[in-house]
């Protein structure tokens, strides 16, 4: 969301030590839309009319507050504004100076009139989504998603916590847990690679992501605990843990996806998404059908509550093939494990690429040389 200078979110602590009227303070819904924004600046209202003033009488400066329809446009009747705060609509500024208060918004790449529900141009990526109007809002989904830039929509509400699996030193382990271990190849960085991977794709997709880890760390909570507070106090909905197998004897490989189907809030759908990523998969060879129960053993799907939660077993840490296979193609194995995420989500396979968005000149066309007809004559008889 955009931010005024000075501005801060009803979740951020109030600021001390400053003079009065100086900050505001913005309450947002889901879709980022602004509904009230507050002063610090406190007013006596004389509530007791004996022209005497109490401290218990000060309010707090209403500067705006709002109640939108579905594609944005302000309820008559249900809004203030002191035009002190220029944000509104998912976030995006209001250019009021031509249509009035709301009325028009800048998107970045076009501008939005929410009392016509629409763009005012045509969509730069039009020839991705020919199922569209190209002067449509956010997928004709205003409710559940939001415009990202005046380009596409994006989905709200669905965040995936990518856990690199082990790499953290917690209250029930000495050290920096280094997962399996193969020589020189420690579970924890193949597996933090390839999770980079899956977040970088999910973010370039418009999906909400948030990582447990980027790196080793310590805590003084249970690994287990720690990683799923990441998840639940980052709203996350999905739950994506990465791992390598290993075996102390055998040769075994293949890439496999567990699932908790006794946990009641969400077996079945994580069954979903477990097979919208083994289904995706195409670099590491499928072991069996690459679907595992795990009923009740493993915390990160026991614990978690949200919509879905599977860990990914990538390969075999043991197997000298399948830790080449991680190590050099990280990138594209992410992005297919990424890919089954989305699909899963969405129920469909992730956007094709941007078109780039660059701040070049643009060289007008010339226009064509028309040639002017030969000149009539007129011969008098």
């Amino acid at each position: 969301m955009q931010q005024q200078k000075n501005t801060y979110f009803f979740e951020e602590p109030h600021r001390v030590n400053k003079a009065q009227g100086c900050f505001l303070y913005v309450k947002v819904n889901h879709l980022g839309n602004v509904r009230v924004v507050l002063s610090d600046f406190r007013q006596w209202n004389d509530a007791n009319n004996d022209n005497t003033y109490q401290s218990t009488e000060n309010e707090t400066v209403v500067q705006s507050w709002n109640d939108y329809y579905a594609f944005g446009m302000i309820m008559p009747g249900r809004n203030f504004s002191s035009n002190s705060y220029r944000f509104g609509f998912n976030g995006k500024e209001k250019d009021d100076e031509l249509k009035g208060n709301g009325n028009s918004y800048d998107y970045g790449y076009r501008t939005y009139d929410p009392r016509i529900c629409r763009f005012l141009s045509i969509d730069p990526l039009t020839k991705e989504y020919p199922w569209y109007t190209p002067y449509q809002f956010a997928g004709n989904k205003p409710i559940m998603a939001v415009d990202l830039d005046g380009l596409e929509e994006k989905p709200v509400n669905e965040t995936v916590a990518v856990d690199p699996g082990h790499g953290i030193d917690g209250s029930t382990n000495p050290k920096v847990d280094p997962g399996a271990v193969n020589g020189t190849d420690y579970e924890k960085d193949i597996v933090l690679n390839i999770a980079n991977s899956v977040n970088k794709y999910l973010k370039e997709w418009n999906t909400g992501t948030v990582m447990t880890r980027t790196g080793d760390l310590t805590t003084d909570k249970n690994q287990i605990d720690y990683r799923l507070d990441v998840a639940n106090n980052n709203n996350a909905n999905v739950f994506l843990s990465i791992h390598t197998n290993s075996v102390a004897s055998g040769n075994p490989s293949g890439f496999l996806v567990c699932y908790d189907p006794n946990n009641q809030t969400n077996g079945t759908e994580s069954k979903k998404l477990a097979e919208n990523i083994v289904n995706k998969q195409s670099i590491m060879s499928i072991r069996g059908t690459g679907l595992q129960e795990r009923p009740g053993e493993l915390g990160v799907l026991r614990d978690f509550k949200g919509k879905a939660a599977a860990l990914v077993e990538v390969g075999f840490i043991s197997n000298a093939n399948d830790v080449v296979l991680m190590k050099t193609n990280a990138d594209e194995i992410g992005k297919q494990i990424a890919t089954g995420v989305y699909k899963f989500l969405n129920n469909a396979d992730p956007p094709a690429p941007k078109v780039e968005k660059s701040a070049g000149v643009i060289t007008p066309t010339p226009a064509p040389i028309i040639q002017a007809p030969p000149a009539l004559s007129r011969t008098f008889q």
